[in-house]
């Protein structure tokens, strides 16, 4: 008697991937990746942007103490500028001082420059109001700054 031989088809198909099945998988892969990497460079680059506006803020706040310890004093502030060496006071003592330190703490900021306003008798009399502005790289009107802005009485 004969035997047949029957040979069934489903068992001996290979079970694992094709070759377009693992290319879709890598390109999948590949995509996640590149979201990560990218989602890691602004990360950095925020974490940069905010240490930079901590620090600015920091070194404005920091001269108004100065400016508080000196009130007798406090338009010979007017003026301070980082950016221009002319603007340090001559003479030796508290406001050249005042000026060296500070502009050491803005300089923490890579390539910022800062100035300091103060307008006698506003918004009224008795009153003066300082601000300090920090800009960082370049240091002009489209840079990234801080503004920071308070009273004296």
């Amino acid at each position: 008697m004969a035997t047949i031989c029957k040979i069934d088809t489903a068992k001996n198909r290979e079970s694992g991937f094709t070759l377009l099945e693992a290319l879709i998988a890598t390109t999948i892969l590949s995509i996640g990746l590149l979201a990560m990497g990218s989602a890691e460079t602004i990360s950095v680059a925020n974490s940069y942007t905010g240490r930079n506006v901590s620090v600015a803020t920091a070194a404005s706040e920091e001269i108004f103490e100065r400016m508080r310890r000196n009130r007798d004093n406090i338009l010979s502030y007017d003026g301070f500028d980082t950016a221009s060496s002319n603007t340090r006071p001559a003479s030796a003592g508290t406001l050249q001082k005042d000026y060296d330190q500070w502009k050491v703490n803005v300089e923490r900021v890579s390539g910022a420059c800062a100035s300091v306003t103060v307008t006698a008798n506003s918004p009224v009399v008795s009153v003066s109001t300082a601000a300090v502005t920090v800009m960082w790289p370049p240091c002009d009107g489209n840079a990234r700054q801080v503004s920071v802005q308070t009273l004296f009485q």
